[in-house]
């Protein structure tokens, strides 16, 4: 346990020295997989691709991202709603942290694979990663609370009818993620299924 800790400590401290690089974007068949940062641009980047004519229509977003702009993220939530995809988390080899919540409570079905082997709390290192929002700090500043973050992510778990959301944020410290397992996601309605789409 002591050794996740660490771990967990060294990627968060790797994560906050390191540009933030806008998330990337691939298809295969009827899914898009969103992997990286969420930045500024990501959503006209995401519109564009949802936008192109193909045989088969993307039905389905693929989440591995440790979140990013809350503002961008909760305009990608509304565009993932929109376009009624279901959303997918693979918590054996996958995280979707911070902003990248809000899209995945998002869609219409959402997938969160894997969860019921998952411990409850933040040791895990995959599966979903709920916190209050705060504001990015850097060794200069520490990262603070941030009440106008945390009423505009409570707003949008509520507007996607996933209000419960917010119990989960409130669980976990300021510098850690609080992961629900399986169980939990599905009693929250933060999830909809623990099987692939």
């Amino acid at each position: 346990m002591m050794h996740r800790t660490i771990l967990a400590g060294l990627v968060a401290a790797i994560c906050a020295c390191a540009p933030a690089k806008a998330a990337h974007f691939s298809v295969s068949g009827d899914e898009v997989r969103l992997q990286g940062s969420i930045e500024t641009g990501d959503v006209e980047r995401m519109e564009a691709l949802l936008g192109e004519r193909r045989a088969t229509p993307l039905r389905v977003l693929r989440l591995h991202s440790p979140g990013g702009n809350l503002r961008e993220g909760i305009r990608l939530a509304d565009l993932v709603r929109k376009h009624r995809l279901a959303t997918v988390v693979d918590a054996r080899s996958a995280y979707c942290d911070s902003a990248c919540t809000l899209l995945f409570v998002a869609g219409v079905r959402r997938h969160y694979v894997g969860a019921e082997r998952l411990a409850e709390g933040s040791e895990e290192l995959y599966g979903l990663g709920f916190h209050l929002a705060s504001t990015r700090g850097d060794r200069a500043n520490p990262s603070m609370k941030s009440a106008e973050g945390e009423r505009l992510m409570a707003a949008l778990y509520a507007r996607m009818g996933v209000p419960r959301a917010t119990d989960l944020a409130r669980r976990a410290a300021i510098n850690t993620l609080w992961r629900p397992n399986g169980a939990t996601a599905l009693r929250l309605g933060v999830a909809t299924s623990l099987t692939p789409p």
